[in-house]
């Protein structure tokens, strides 16, 4: 395995000091608990918390408000990009993987994307380095930064579609208060109510009330 490590280590431009904490990385829950080792869980959890920064980090600079910001990361974050790159960089073959787990055959989208997250982790636990890590992500994991991203209702429309959740339904009125007439709009999904969101204008709180439905379904999908 080690000629095989080292290629590997070629591929994602990074040469670990402590080679073990990188099969650890590669090392799934179901190997672990066949064979009484750690497994890449922990590692998993760290890459995840560095990689939401380190992309956030980089929007950031762009000057994108809030809810872009959140759009695009998870947009970037998600389990298909992460789960292109480990398959590109050939993770897969080097994974060690539990009798078990192989024969259910349990290798998803989210299994690959749990591996990209713990090399992440890997990284960093080796060289103590964010910019290590930043440079391994970013040679392999492209922001979603293209356009600015501003049609959450499209966002939206497009997430539940493809998760098949349902119908999604607006419900805006007009309310007063001691500053100016704004409309109030309320997304359901599946008759569900999702999030309120405010404006001085109809489409205003139909958007807010979009983005804000479209950030909790994505904070579920995490």
């Amino acid at each position: 395995m080690n000629d095989s490590l080292n290629d590997f280590q070629n591929r994602i431009g990074y040469k670990f000091k402590n080679e073990s904490i990188l099969v650890t990385a590669l090392t799934h829950a179901s190997y672990a608990n066949e064979h009484g080792c750690e497994s890449n869980e922990r590692m998993e959890f760290l890459g995840d918390s560095i990689l939401n920064f380190l992309v956030s980090e980089k929007l950031y600079a762009k000057g994108l408000s809030e809810g872009e910001m959140t759009q695009l990361r998870a947009k970037t974050v998600s389990r298909q990009p992460l789960a292109l790159a480990v398959e590109r960089l050939g993770a897969m073959a080097l994974l060690r993987l539990g009798e078990g787990a192989k024969r259910e055959e349990r290798v998803t989208e989210k299994f690959k994307s749990n591996i990209f997250e713990a090399i992440i982790g890997a990284i960093y636990l080796d060289g103590r380095s964010l910019k290590k890590c930043s440079d391994f992500i970013f040679a392999f994991l492209k922001p979603v930064d293209a356009d600015r991203v501003s049609d959450f209702k499209s966002a939206l429309q497009e997430f539940v579609q493809d998760k098949k959740l349902g119908n999604i339904v607006y419900k805006t009125r007009q309310v007063e208060d001691c500053v100016a007439s704004q409309f109030c709009s309320e997304v359901f999904i599946s008759e569900k109510p999702f999030a309120k969101g405010y404006g001085c204008r109809k489409k205003d709180a139909e958007k807010e009330a979009a983005c804000l439905a479209y950030n909790i379904l994505i904070r579920k999908e995490k």
